[in-house]
């Protein structure tokens, strides 16, 4: 049995450990074969001394303050790849999951060597039907989101999740949330682990990518189930991230006949961006992710990622992108400016731009 390691990064997470630790314990996995790991990014509520004291099996690794997202998993990450583990796993602290959700996991990856990422079926905490994500999805112009979000769980004589997800089959998708993931670890040895230059939002976009350039598989294990207690953050300060680490993907993954034809598309959304700044209070946000991206620095860090991916990648574009997006089709941000003219006018631009693409 494939040995594997589950990482759980925590900060200031005290109020999620009972629920998501107590159903770790429950797993069907043989113990012999697993190792519970909790990176604690310098919690001020007492989270280090909880996981010891209620939960001593499991490993602790205290950093010395909060690395933020990418760094705190990679240190756990790391850890298990020194430890010469099969798959590494990354769960979110503020989760539930059933007990057969690591064997499912596992025996999806299990199934096919070419697969390098696997994500659970991530369900609401508080409405089990309804479903997270099958998924994430990325729009042409970078902005990632979650694929079926709000949509009914039907399980019927169809066997589908949402609208495309097959409960009985293991389906591809455009990148996995780093909520619920499975990474085969010789992948990640071969690829590297997050960038920690992300530090947040799109960390997880750009590990996925980097496993699909490098010729394997992303995709959805669907009998592996995440209760997610998620709560949509309208924190002015991501934007910030958002903005400037979307820009980072397109830059990177690219090439440049294909940037070249989604710039009309991508002026006129900066436009849209630039009104919803203004509405939402975060001009400077804006200005900020500017300033980042066009620095010599950044820019040099960004072709040389970009170089790199281009020696190295055994898909095309035409591939890459097959499963991209013109819409945006996400609640949680959903308006009537997104709805009946962005979505409508980026729907037909990129469906005419992805048949040009040959590349």
């Amino acid at each position: 049995m494939p040995k594997v390691a589950v990482i759980i990064l925590t900060w200031n997470g005290i109020r999620y450990l009972p629920d998501c630790l107590g159903n770790l314990i429950k797993q069907d996995y043989e113990k012999v074969n697993r190792e519970f790991i909790v990176v604690d990014n310098a919690s001020t509520d007492g989270a280090a001394e909880y996981v010891k004291t209620n939960f001593p099996e499991f490993s602790l690794i205290e950093n010395d303050k909060n690395y933020g997202f990418d760094k705190g998993n990679n240190i756990g990450m790391k850890y298990a790849l020194d430890k010469g583990y099969d798959y590494i796993v990354l769960l979110n602290q503020d989760t539930a999951v059933d007990p057969s959700w690591l064997s499912e996991l596992v025996n999806v990856a299990e199934s096919d060597k070419k697969i390098g990422g696997a994500q659970s079926l991530m369900l609401y905490w508080d409405e089990r039907d309804i479903i997270n994500s099958i998924g994430n999805q990325l729009h042409f112009l970078g902005f990632g989101f979650c694929e079926g979000n709000r949509k009914k769980l039907e399980i019927g004589p169809s066997n589908t999740a949402g609208k495309n997800c097959k409960l009985e089959i293991i389906s591809d998708i455009t990148y996995a949330s780093s909520s619920a993931v499975l990474y085969r670890a010789n992948v990640l040895k071969e690829v590297g682990c997050f960038d920690e230059e992300f530090f947040l939002y799109h960390e997880d976009t750009d590990l996925s990518f980097k496993i699909k350039m490098a010729g394997y598989r992303v995709v959805l294990a669907p009998k592996s189930i995440m209760y997610h207690n998620y709560e949509f953050s309208r924190s002015i300060k991501k934007y910030y991230y958002m903005e400037r680490n979307r820009y980072r993907i397109l830059l990177t993954y690219f090439k440049l006949p294909t940037l070249i034809l989604i710039f009309p598309a991508f002026i006129a959304m900066e436009g849209g961006m630039w009104l919803f700044a203004f509405k939402g209070g975060w001009t400077r946000e804006k200005l900020r992710a500017y300033g980042y991206i066009l620095s010599p620095k950044n820019l040099a860090d960004i072709y040389k990622k970009h170089r790199r991916v281009m020696e190295t990648r055994k898909l095309s574009d035409k591939e890459f992108t097959k499963n991209f997006v013109g819409e945006i089709m996400y609640q949680e941000i959903d308006n009537p400016l997104l709805r009946y003219i962005a979505n409508p006018m980026f729907r037909v631009y990129w469906a005419l731009v992805w048949r040009i693409i040959w590349w």
